[in-house]
């Protein structure tokens, strides 16, 4: 008499298996989409560093630009941008800021402080209750002055001026 089915042995051995392969391939996918979330960052900052030169070539400072007409999700009064471009503050990953740099405040607020002769974006990683939600992800910042860095020491990115000691370039 033929009996049909799988034995205890060959049932545990096949997810040994499944959970090895399992074990190898989710800190890879876990690498990659922090590498592509990073990318996608790099874009938007680059882009809208190319739309604040063309902006100045046109009115001779940066004060007063509205990156509204390339996302509208760009709040103006406070100069941020979560990114990935269709999330909310509580889903995003990455939150970018266009700031004056002499006055820190919002290119795009009216406040008479800035005075739109150089600008500074920083994107930095958000917090998820206490931690990161990408620990292991960088934050950046991008200058008119030339300034492109990345760092993964949280925080550093608001003084405007570098990424600190352990900064890399991008």
């Amino acid at each position: 008499m033929k009996k049909n089915g799988f034995t205890l042995i060959e049932l545990m051995i096949t997810l040994m298996v499944v959970a090895i392969v399992s074990a190898i391939a989710y800190p890879s996918y876990t690498s990659y989409t922090e590498k592509k979330d990073l990318a996608v960052a790099k874009h938007t900052a680059l882009q809208l560093a190319a739309e604040l030169e063309k902006f100045k070539n046109k009115n001779f400072s940066y004060k007063g630009f509205d990156p509204s007409y390339l996302y509208s999700r760009y709040n103006r009064a406070t100069g941020i941008l979560y990114l990935p471009i269709d999330s909310i503050d509580k889903t995003a990953l990455f939150q970018l800021s266009i700031k004056d740099v002499s006055s820190g405040l919002a290119i795009s607020s009216g406040n008479t402080a800035v005075t739109g002769q150089s600008w500074a974006i920083t994107v930095e990683r958000m917090p998820l209750t206490g931690d990161l939600k990408q620990p292991k992800n960088y934050d950046l910042l991008l200058t008119s002055t030339g300034i492109k860095c990345m760092t993964r020491t949280a925080n550093i990115v608001k003084g405007l001026t570098s990424c600190g000691d352990n900064d890399a370039d991008w």
